[in-house]
């Protein structure tokens, strides 16, 4: 069967890579820091912690200048969910080539998975929105509850993608699948921080290690991914 790849969109899903890392660097400059109920970002307290009183405590008044810094990060989230969509996306598809066993399937889901974390990362964001622009003492326990459902979805289809991409990785056996061995901790990792919320930040840096890794191969010597998949 003829590849339906060539190195130069190999090279392309490398720079989404890059685009994505950079995205991630861009929405991290304005992140609101805060130190309630055992968060250490404002972003994260208000999707993981389900309850008004700590949302209420992070978002202050109304007049609070750190509601506008929290606006301005998630008006960038939205150019972060567009490149994960569309790198993790892409890594579906071109993995739904590899030569291994369950790979179109794994591949197929893994768009999937994606595509649906980052229409709940979008409902997110204009959840968060309306929370922003109400009076502290208008935010309700329903409001908070249902930003962290929203949220717990997000997540657990983030790391469902990440997982299905490692089991494609892992069953190439060779030197890539460290790659997937990264990726697989990520997922795993991310999975269990939706009990924990504190394993969500490793599993995320991991994740970006495996991604520089992917973005750097894809890039400069796409022929040998190439082989394994064509």
């Amino acid at each position: 069967m003829d590849c339906l790849v060539s190195t130069q969109e190999l090279r392309i899903v490398g720079s989404l890579a890059f685009v994505f890392l950079l995205a991630s660097f861009w929405v991290e400059l304005v992140a609101v820091k805060t130190d309630i109920g055992g968060f250490n970002r404002a972003g994260m307290a208000l999707q993981r912690s389900g309850t008004k009183e700590i949302v209420q405590r992070v978002v202050g008044e109304k007049n609070n200048p750190e509601r506008e810094q929290l606006r301005t990060g998630l008006r960038r989230d939205f150019v972060l969910i567009l490149s994960y969509a569309t790198l993790f996306a892409a890594l579906g598809l071109l993995l739904t080539q590899a030569h291994v066993s369950g790979a179109r399937w794994l591949g197929i889901a893994a768009v999937i998975f994606i595509l649906g974390a980052a229409a709940f990362d979008v409902t997110e964001n204009y959840k968060t929105f309306e929370i922003l622009s109400l009076e502290k003492t208008n935010i309700t326990d329903s409001m908070c509850r249902n930003l962290f459902i929203i949220s717990t979805l997000k997540w657990l289809l983030l790391f469902l993608a990440i997982g299905s991409l490692a089991v494609v990785l892992l069953k190439l056996l060779n030197w890539y699948s460290f790659i997937g061995v990264l990726m697989a901790l990520s997922a795993i990792a991310g999975v269990a921080g939706l009990r924990s919320h504190r394993l969500i930040t490793p599993a995320l840096i991991t994740l970006g290690f495996a991604i520089i890794i992917l973005g750097i191969i894809f890039i400069f010597t796409p022929q040998k991914i190439l082989r394994l998949i064509c």
